[in-house]
């Protein structure tokens, strides 16, 4: 289980997020939502340990606190993958994702069984058809998939993905959720993920993890300490406008009174045909 305990994140002077506190279930999926910079992305890299991203509070996998870890033994813990990136070296889809495994190796060199990970990861996928391909010559949907691909052959028990259904087709959007939530039941690991789709993640979440940006101005009851021991976090700034967080099920978390504070609008909602779940529109 990943525990996350009165986070305080920030970029310089400013605040991102403020006091917020979850946990993340091996096993099962975990979706992160929230309006547009409620701080999604900069809660998947304080968690994955993002050098820029200035935070307090505790992480932990089990029992052990992963600020302890060197880069490596965190790799070895989590595997992250960004919103966005970009290669600017003319590498082979196979080096890309064959990267993932650089956390297992002695002295940075690669085994048989690395390349066979990688192929598998590939596989699952589909897209061992452009594993010989450069990466300047796929598509941005391809691309995802190669950087998906390279998350999930690190082989580590915490999975974050920063916006993975970005540039896929609606169709593969529902197959990789699919995917994603089996690998996490058969391997028993941790998926957190952020998303945009609230019908999507409705569809799919085990639990949601709602970023409420700014407690008095939401309106939503959000519950927490100031921080771990009590005293001011080390993020400098102003955590007014911050966002804290609420979790539960999607039941608990697709009711007006929530949904509806948490994006400033006013939703409308009904339940799936086929699953019965909540949905909005």
């Amino acid at each position: 289980m990943l525990e996350v305990k009165n986070l305080y994140a920030g970029y310089g002077k400013k605040n991102i997020l403020s006091d917020v506190s979850f946990t993340a279930e091996s096993g099962k999926l975990t979706c992160i939502i929230g309006a547009n910079g409620s701080g999604k992305s900069t809660l998947l890299g304080s968690i994955a340990g993002a050098g820029r991203i200035k935070k307090s509070g505790s992480i932990l996998y089990g029992n052990e606190k992963l600020e302890s870890l060197s880069v490596k033994e965190r790799a070895q813990k989590i595997a992250y993958m960004m919103q966005s990136e970009y290669s600017s070296w003319n590498y082979c889809c196979r080096d890309i994702i064959l990267t993932g495994r650089w956390c297992h190796t002695a002295n940075g060199f690669y085994s048989e069984k690395d390349y066979d990970i990688a192929v598998d990861a590939a596989k699952l996928l589909k897209i061992e058809n452009i594993l010989d391909k450069s990466v300047h010559e796929i598509s941005g949907g391809q691309w995802q998939k190669v950087r998906l691909a390279r998350a999930l052959s690190q082989g580590s028990p915490v999975v974050l993905l920063d916006e993975p259904l970005s540039s896929l087709d609606f169709g593969y959007q529902r197959d990789l959720l699919l995917l994603i939530k089996q690998i996490a039941k058969e391997k028993n690991i941790v998926a957190l993920i952020s998303i945009h789709d609230l019908n999507l993640a409705s569809c799919f979440a085990d639990k949601l993890v709602l970023l409420c940006k700014g407690k008095e101005e939401s309106g939503v009851s959000v519950s927490g300490n100031s921080s771990v021991d009590g005293s001011e976090p080390d993020c400098e700034g102003n955590s007014v406008n911050a966002s804290s967080s609420v979790s539960g099920t999607v039941k608990e978390i697709f009711v007006p009174e929530i949904l509806n504070s948490a994006y400033g609008t006013s939703f409308k909602f009904y339940p799936h045909p086929e699953s019965g779940v909540p949905q909005i529109y």
